[in-house]
């Protein structure tokens, strides 16, 4: 452990006032040859120090069309919605607004986000406004009966002319719905969350905070 005051070496968890990333190291040895590996986990804290500047839930779209999508975004191909608590403006790139049993969801709606083996095609949900943000919490869970998928967040400094990769890779491994928080290195003025490249595998992705 990197900090062990937060996580003993021994999994002993002590909660700090503010949420905290620790970074675990994993060494594997055989014989010889030796392989470590860093894991970053995110400690939260038991006071909340957060604001929310930005949010989406999707049940402000607009109803279902076909195949139980909403018309707002019932494809794939890439657009731009805006929906959200402010209603802001969001890209949704290999991402559709989806309503149908398999889509796992709270509430009508939740982004189904797909992968894809060229990472410039892959699936991405970018905010479009310039704000400040500290961390982005999000709810995530396989897509029906999909196979496991990895899901990363970006974050610009510069209004989006280029972003910079957390490093954090979240697996998507079951259809259970899951909280996911992660915090950003520095104040950011844009984030986005993306599928890592893969082979057409989807998530769903819901109740989308933007925090401070």
């Amino acid at each position: 452990s990197g900090n062990t005051s937060i996580i003993a070496n021994d999994g002993t968890v002590t909660h700090p006032a503010k949420d905290t990333n620790v970074t675990l190291t994993a060494t594997i040895t055989s014989n010889s040859y030796s392989e470590t590996k860093d894991f970053v986990v995110l400690v939260y804290g038991s006071e909340s120090t957060y604001t929310e500047v930005a949010s989406l839930n999707l049940e402000d779209a607009s109803l279902e069309n076909s195949y139980g999508c909403s018309a707002t975004k019932p494809g794939y191909a890439e657009g731009t919605i805006k929906l959200g608590n402010p209603a802001y403006n969001w890209l949704l790139k290999n991402a559709l607004i989806g309503g149908t049993d398999s889509d796992n969801k709270n509430g009508i709606y939740a982004i189904r986000m797909q992968s894809n083996t060229d990472p410039a095609a892959t699936g991405r949900i970018e905010i479009k406004e310039n704000l400040e943000i500290n961390a982005v919490q999000f709810n995530a869970a396989l897509y029906g009966s999909n196979a496991p998928i990895k899901v990363g967040v970006e974050y610009s400094l510069d209004n989006g002319a280029t972003w910079i990769n957390t490093n954090v890779i979240l697996d998507i491994t079951t259809a259970a719905i899951n909280e996911y928080r992660i915090l950003l290195p520095e104040t950011a003025d844009r984030v986005a969350i993306y599928a890592v490249a893969g082979t057409g595998q989807r998530v769903n992705i819901d109740d989308i905070s933007l925090l401070k």
